[in-house]
């Protein structure tokens, strides 16, 4: 996660989907895997959404928080939001080369013990197996977030080579022993100059118990409702 992609659609529907998946009774917290700087790319530049109201249907709390920090987006901002519960936990330390990343992770794991359910944000989802890198989370590090079976849910930018079904299969295959599920998302908000492109996000959720199960097939229905939005869950059982 970077400030320059606060608020954009990416953070909308992620976090409109933990606003329904996550109780009363749960304690949030949030691994942004921050990375401080710009990265020169326009990457975190989709604020479509906001000149479009049928958005705002889905979650208009929501809505209206991430439209305030329009002009001034950052994760500092993003976490002063009044959309979070008091008892909700950030862990925004930068992200660590590889020499220190064993300590950066047990840091991480530390800091959201208390943690009911851990929603994890890395900009590239989960690396290959014996990859370390910056930009994702590894599968030790999802291991350790998982611990005593408790819920997280991961980002996933699916690749652009492949066939994203063998992609969803080969990811499920990893995280297997967690009982992952997968809301897949296609988002189509027209730019500015009237040209339209689909803009894929898949958010995995692992050890989900049954109440959180039910929770996201509600809210698939509800996205689905949105015009030019696709959504589909995998791994429901």
């Amino acid at each position: 996660m970077r400030d320059q992609y606060a608020g954009d659609i990416s953070d909308f529907l992620k976090f409109s989907l933990l606003r329904s998946i996550v109780s009363k009774r749960m304690r949030l917290g949030i691994a942004w895997y921050y990375i401080a700087g710009h990265d020169r790319r326009a990457d975190g530049r989709h604020l479509e959404y906001l000149d479009e109201r049928s958005w705002r249907d889905l979650d208009p709390q929501l809505y209206d928080a991430l439209e305030s920090i329009r002009y001034n987006r950052s994760v500092r901002a993003l976490e002063e939001l009044q959309i979070w519960r008091t008892s909700t936990l950030f862990h925004s330390d930068a992200v660590e080369a590889v020499s220190k990343r064993v300590a950066w992770a047990e840091g991480m794991g530390n800091h959201l013990t208390a943690s009911d359910i851990v929603f994890a944000d890395p900009d590239n989802g989960l690396s290959k197996d014996g990859v370390v890198h910056r930009k994702s989370a590894t599968l030790d590090e999802i291991k350790m977030l998982c611990a005593t079976d408790r819920p997280v849910v991961l980002i996933r930018f699916p690749g652009r080579i492949g066939k994203h079904l063998k992609q969803l299969e080969m990811h499920h295959s990893r995280l297997a022993s967690f009982r992952p599920l997968t809301l897949q998302t296609c988002v189509t908000v027209r730019n500015k100059n009237g040209s339209a492109c689909p803009r894929i996000r898949w958010f995995s959720i692992l050890n989900a118990s049954g109440e959180i199960r039910r929770n996201i097939q509600d809210f698939q229905r509800r996205l689905a409702s949105i015009g030019g939005v696709k959504v589909e869950v995998t791994g429901i059982r």
